[in-house]
């Protein structure tokens, strides 16, 4: 009913025999006051225009009942994206819309974990800045979300549109360790390899760095054996060549997408041993001879692998010649080792 005061007139509503009044054009939640006057008894319940009697009066203070919300947030955007969370942001709302002092907003997403749909929710506590916003945080890095907002009251519930976002690239996972598989040879290995479980990304670079740990032969000079090569995304192996035989090889893997490297994986491989080499011995002049010995220079031998050993097997000659008058050879004296790494010289017994 409107306001009324002695000696105006006033839209007012009988109730008669009724108890009960209702008025259709007050907004949900908002209070009221109603003055309620005792007045001349009306023929119907019609509104009709009274004139107040001084009976007694006194307010009564009510509140409305809540309303299913307008519509659902607007403008839905997204202000940031990051490798691992994006900010979204709406346009500011307020009673007209929400039609309920009683609510809440949240933000709903949704992604692929593998063959599995995942659905998460969330409460948006920022609901009356002028520029409100929310940050959804523990994404996976390089996975596309479906976002949605939803305002909720007691009496009902609306959704914003739906948007889709990817998050951003990050640094690659490791190479799995038991993807890589090693051929190895005298002076060579080939290496084999997978991508990342978790690329987080798009591959653009594998980064393979080698270096020789140790060796068969201890004399051996290792500090020329280093090296790093670079492979294209859609190139998983590589053939190290120039290698020493005999020889350990560390080799460290990290793949790269645009944000960097991730983490890497290391491995070990051994080429094998190869037969030295011999220097030639052609028409060489013994360094003494007597009667009863011989003294020849060994030629250091060419370690592959580990250390070489001299094995000569000296004839002797026996005072024995045969019928054309040629010596006859007697059976080799055993064999004799020496290390074949170092020039050095040995006699041998002559016997007639």
């Amino acid at each position: 009913m409107g306001p009324s005061s002695r000696g105006r007139w006033s839209t007012a509503w009988s109730l008669g025999p009724c108890t009960t009044c209702r008025q259709w054009t007050r907004p949900p939640t908002r209070s009221a006051t109603w003055t309620l006057t005792l007045s001349t008894r009306s023929a119907s319940c019609s509104p009709a225009l009274w004139r107040e009697a001084p009976g007694p009066r006194g307010p009564l203070r009510a509140r409305t009942k809540c309303a299913e919300p307008m519509h659902g947030p607007q403008k839905l955007e997204v202000v940031d994206i990051q490798s691992k969370q994006i900010t979204v942001r709406w346009e500011p709302f307020g009673y007209n819309v929400t039609r309920c002092h009683s609510y809440n907003l949240t933000a709903q997403y949704r992604y692929r974990a593998g063959a599995k749909e995942e659905i998460r929710e969330e409460v948006c506590y920022d609901t009356t800045s002028p520029a409100p916003q929310h940050t959804i945080r523990n994404l996976a890095p390089y996975t596309n979300l479906s976002v949605r907002l939803v305002l909720r009251n007691p009496e009902g519930v609306k959704e914003s549109v739906e948007i889709q976002v990817q998050t951003d690239e990050d640094v690659p996972g490791a190479v799995p360790l038991e993807s890589i598989q090693g051929s190895t040879y005298e002076e060579k290995i080939g290496l084999k390899w997978r991508e990342p479980v978790q690329t987080y990304g798009i591959i653009t670079l594998y980064e393979i760095s080698y270096k020789a740990v140790s060796s068969f032969d201890p004399e051996l000079d290792l500090s020329n054996q280093s090296g790093k090569v670079f492979k294209h995304s859609n190139e998983t192996s590589h053939v190290f060549l120039g290698l020493v035989p005999g020889s350990t090889y560390s080799f460290t893997i990290r793949a790269s997408t645009a944000k960097g490297y991730g983490p890497p994986v290391i491995t070990q491989f051994t080429t094998k041993i190869s037969a030295p080499s011999m220097p030639g011995y052609d028409q060489e002049t013994p360094l003494n001879q007597t009667d009863s010995t011989v003294t020849v220079l060994l030629k250091p031998a060419q370690s592959r692998g580990r250390p070489s050993v001299f094995s000569l097997t000296p004839f002797r000659r026996r005072g024995i010649r045969t019928r054309n008058g040629c010596p006859r050879l007697g059976p080799p004296s055993p064999l004799i080792s020496v290390n074949g790494g170092q020039p050095g010289k040995m006699e041998a017994d002559l016997v007639r």
